[in-house]
């Protein structure tokens, strides 16, 4: 399957690819990337910066701050780079979900024996507008770093 932006995700399962709890040291800069699935980064100590290459034909570069206590969702395809401003070390987490068809990803066949509807849980924790606002680029959530957008993001800050 070729790539899937969020906001065209429907009845498409998400397969995490990769998932880390890394440690960033000082002076960290990652290359420009891009690759064909989401991406969600959560400052769980200090912060980090994202610098977000805009589509052709503009191509600017963006950048955005990710707080301790937020999280950055990429879209798929969206050229990016993280960067460790300072001295001081960062903790992230980092998960990369690939969008696929349920009959391309049916591990130990879980979509038959629990199926899961991603298109209503997306709806229902409010995270629809992260299609939209996150359409080739970037969104950091919640924008204040203690607000929430919905109930999903309200679990993800009770644990920190």
């Amino acid at each position: 399957m070729n790539y899937c932006p969020f906001n065209e995700i429907k009845n498409l399962t998400l397969e995490p690819i990769s998932f880390y709890f890394k440690t960033f040291d000082y002076d960290f800069r990652m290359g420009m990337h891009h690759h064909p699935y989401f991406e969600i980064m959560y400052a769980y100590q200090g912060s980090f910066d994202i610098y977000i290459q805009s589509p052709y034909p503009c191509q600017s570069v963006k950048k955005l701050t990710v707080q301790q206590r937020q999280f950055i969702f990429l879209d798929a395809m969206t050229y990016h780079r993280l960067v460790i401003p300072d001295e001081k070390q960062r903790m992230i987490y980092n998960v990369e979900l690939e969008p696929k068809r349920p009959s391309d990803y049916n591990p130990c066949n879980v979509n038959t024996v629990m199926p899961v509807d991603y298109y209503s849980i997306i709806h229902n924790c409010g995270l629809e507008k992260l299609g939209y606002e996150t359409s080739g680029g970037g969104k950091v959530y919640p924008p204040d770093g203690y607000s929430t957008g919905g109930i999903c993001v309200e679990k993800l800050n009770r644990a920190a």
